[in-house]
């Protein structure tokens, strides 16, 4: 084994559910100032659901490891291990406008979905190929 590599974790990640957080509060807030508990639901939940996705996605990667190899790489997520050996590479995804990879395609096998901010990816930089898939005839 070449290295582990873990998600890196910023506090940088938790200004954002601080400010969704607030939001919520908010939410609560103003209907009980206003004396309407009726509305307590109505302003809160809408405002809950973007702060439940975003905590969901830090906590569902944050245990996600990925292990080099000399001949591949084994990405572990939520305790399921999937080996994947550099020949076997078949395509990869980017993150929108970023050089950050999301997913690895396996030959003949499922997309490997690589955790925001895991470390490690500068080695599988290289053994990524970028297909040319040829026209298409007439």
């Amino acid at each position: 084994m070449r290295a582990t590599y873990r998600v890196k974790n910023s506090v940088a990640e938790l200004i954002p559910l601080a400010m969704l957080l607030l939001l919520v509060g908010l939410g609560v807030l103003l209907p009980v100032a206003n004396e309407n508990l009726w509305l307590i639901p109505a302003c809160s939940v809408p405002l809950a659901l973007p702060f439940c996705i975003y905590a969901w996605m830090l906590i569902k990667g944050r245990k996600d490891e990925l292990a080099v190899h000399e001949n591949g790489f084994i990405y572990t997520s939520a305790n399921v291990p999937v080996t994947c050996f550099w020949h076997e590479i078949e395509d990869y995804s980017l993150v929108r406008r970023s050089p950050e990879i999301s997913a690895i395609k396996k030959r003949n096998g499922p997309w490997i979905t690589i955790a925001h901010n895991m470390g490690g990816q500068d080695e599988l930089r290289p053994h990524l190929r970028t297909v040319v898939k040829a026209p298409v005839q007439d």
